[in-house]
């Protein structure tokens, strides 16, 4: 892990040019190809540094990346005091940007990886944090941004790797369906209310089923994410109206 005392952040940034902006920082992607995560002075960025000694906490998190998970390699500091770090840059696009033109089975790919790499951050007892559309990335796989928002905890490996998968899946089809994940299996058929809570998200098996009951109410084999959409909100109004006189 480099660690880089910086005394103008702006040759860092005059070259570069924004992609992203978050509520503790602004990512650049600078003229080598990497990304500049440069924090600005906010209520949530200082939230952020009250609860974590920053430094040590990024030369932890270096360790963790893996084809899942991107992580710092170089932490920029001034005057003793952490002002970014810099990541590679990885070209896909944002779950937010991508979604509703991904085919439902096309989340399968690389499922097996996905796994392994998140078993692997778990055994390290790191747990992720503030999951959502933006800080998930796809280009055939899942990415994931931002690991500055977790934290490490004291949690037996097993069941952290159960709430780091559970975590993500659930920003995952809640991003993909607008809906909680548990009303989605109620939509598609009322038996399967009982199923989340028997869908294990470490099982890329399991994941495969629940797509399928999923893929079928639309009559095709492979739907995009809008035409999914489309067949969940109808359903969903049905069964609010149905709730409604049980």
């Amino acid at each position: 892990m480099k660690i880089t005392e910086v005394k103008n952040i702006d040759k860092y940034l005059l070259p570069s040019r924004v992609i992203g902006l978050g509520t503790t920082a602004i990512c650049f992607k600078m003229k080598d190809g990497n990304v500049l995560k440069h924090y600005v002075d906010t209520y949530n960025k200082r939230r952020l540094f009250n609860g974590k000694d920053m430094l040590p906490f990024l030369k932890n998190i270096s360790c963790l990346s893996n084809d899942t998970y991107i992580a710092p390699k170089e932490i920029l500091v001034k005057d003793k005091e952490v002002i970014g770090y810099i990541y590679p840059y990885v070209k896909a696009k944002t779950l937010h940007s991508s979604i509703r033109n991904i085919k439902i089975f096309d989340i399968l790919n690389h499922y097996k990886e996905l796994l392994t790499d998140t078993r692997e951050i778990s055994n390290k007892h790191f747990r992720l944090g503030d999951l959502h559309d933006r800080n998930i990335l796809y280009n055939g796989r899942l990415r994931v941004i931002d690991l500055d928002l977790g934290d490490f905890t004291d949690y037996d490996s097993y069941n952290l790797f159960l709430f780091n998968m559970n975590s993500l899946m659930k920003a995952y089809m809640y991003e993909i369906f607008r809906v909680k994940d548990y009303q989605i299996l109620g939509f598609i058929n009322r038996k399967l209310d009982n199923v989340y809570s028997n869908t294990l998200w470490n099982e890329a098996n399991s994941v495969y089923d629940l797509l399928e009951h999923i893929a079928k109410e639309t009559h095709k084999s492979n739907p995009t994410i809008s035409e999914v959409r489309r067949n969940v909100g109808i359903t969903k109004k049905i069964n609010t109206y149905y709730n409604f006189f049980r």
